[in-house]
């Protein structure tokens, strides 16, 4: 990794703002790491469309949609009681966000470098 930032709770709410105004529309790959279930690749190749902190209801929306444009969400992922945000920029160019939930699980955010626009279909598991 080549930087790498902890985001304090008091701001996640911008700091996600300002993460979904950089990165929407890059391509992303959603793994949910589980110690109950195991590690999921819950997506990759979707395009995001949005990372927001709800601090009513305490939980992080994870938006992705399918094709080459922003669109229509076709994936919501949550991570409820977030209790912690970290983002790294490692040396390939993918920037990857960490968002670890108080249950235990741990969703990773892998951002691909903008550059890098797959021509193959994106691929959500459900």
């Amino acid at each position: 990794m080549t930087a790498g930032v902890i985001v304090p709770p008091e701001q996640w709410a911008s700091f996600l703002e300002l993460a979904t105004r950089k990165n929407a529309g890059r391509e992303v790959r959603i793994e949910v790491l589980d110690p109950s279930f195991g590690d999921q690749e819950e997506a990759d190749g979707v395009r995001l469309v949005d990372v927001a902190y709800d601090a009513k209801d305490d939980v992080v929306i994870v938006s992705a949609a399918e094709g080459q444009k922003e669109g229509r969400t076709t994936l919501r992922h949550l991570v409820p009681r977030p209790s912690g945000i970290s983002s790294a920029l490692l040396d390939d160019g993918q920037e990857v966000m960490r968002i670890s939930s108080a249950e235990g699980s741990t969703t990773l955010l892998w951002l691909k470098p903008a550059s890098n626009d797959a021509s193959s279909a994106p691929q959500v598991r459900r």
